[in-house]
């Protein structure tokens, strides 16, 4: 009978992490993304079925701007770019570990440039428009309409304001989402102004405190209607006993305006005999 020893090399922790793409992430973000969205996804698989964890080593400005979730490998922001406007691109390095002892490391390049954003642009305004005074309440005016061209990359949409605190605000309103200009309330209720100028006010929902501003005015055309007499001519008679002062008869006129009050005159120069009450 033949002993012998055999001896059994076992190689443990033979894999590292191996990461999709090939190591190499790239994205565009704007300025102002958001800080609860997530800028890119690192992953990484291990061959020994070890569970990778995840680590942004550096260069310390990137470091200062994005962070990574160890178990996830989902990078976000922890600073806005627009902090640091000089600089326009992150390289960074991503460290992978398999988590064992002693571990295997792998390295993966994440690249974000830096899209500096734009303000909304308005499409025909400055401009001036005309309306009646008596539009009703809530019936369009005018549409206001402007283009961003970062809602792409930011994920926000579009907003329209009214901005300032003159006599337009209280008169007119806008949509925010369809920037649909419309009377708030009744023109004729102040039948002094025949213009407003608004101030209107475009952003995007992302970046509420980057806005672009232009100027709306709305001439309002009012007293639309004359008096009218009904009937055109107005015929009295009367003897001789008339006393001053007893009433001769009445004229009678109406007015389309509704608000209107209406005042009579005689406009006749070389009629000393009759009085008519306004």
């Amino acid at each position: 009978e033949v002993m012998g020893t055999v001896n059994i090399t076992v190689l443990r922790n033979v894999n590292k992490p191996l990461f999709t793409q090939s190591g190499a992430y790239q994205k565009t973000i704007n300025e102002y993304y958001p800080f609860n969205r997530i800028v890119e996804s690192i992953r990484a698989s291990d061959g020994d079925l070890d569970k990778v964890a995840y680590s942004l080593l550096g260069p310390q400005d990137a470091r200062n701007v994005f962070y990574i979730e160890t178990e996830t490998g989902d990078v976000y922001l922890k600073q806005s770019p627009s902090d640091y406007p000089a600089i326009s691109q992150y390289v960074m390095t991503i460290q992978a570990s398999d988590q064992r002892t002693p571990p295997q490391l792998a390295n993966a390049t994440l690249t974000v440039d830096i899209d500096k954003n734009d303000l909304p642009t308005f499409t025909g305004l400055p401009a001036t428009v005309v309306t009646r005074e008596d539009v009703p309440v809530n019936q369009l005016v005018y549409e206001v309409t402007a283009n961003d061209a970062d809602l792409a990359v930011t994920g926000g949409q579009l907003m329209f304001a009214l901005s300032g605190d003159n006599s337009g605000t209280s008169f007119f309103k806008i949509n925010s989402t369809t920037g649909v200009v419309s009377p708030r309330v009744d023109l004729r209720t102040d039948d002094s102004e025949l213009s407003y100028t608004l101030r209107i006010v475009a952003y995007d929902s992302e970046i509420p405190q980057m806005t672009a501003e232009t100027t709306l005015r709305i001439n309002v055309t009012r007293n639309l209607n004359a008096p009218v007499f009904n009937p055109d001519n107005f015929l009295f008679n009367i003897t001789d006993q008339h006393q001053v002062g007893d009433l001769v008869g009445t004229v009678v006129a109406t007015d389309n305006d509704v608000q209107d009050n209406l005042k009579y005159e005689l406009v006749d120069p070389n009629n000393a005999y009759f009085y008519l009450n306004p």
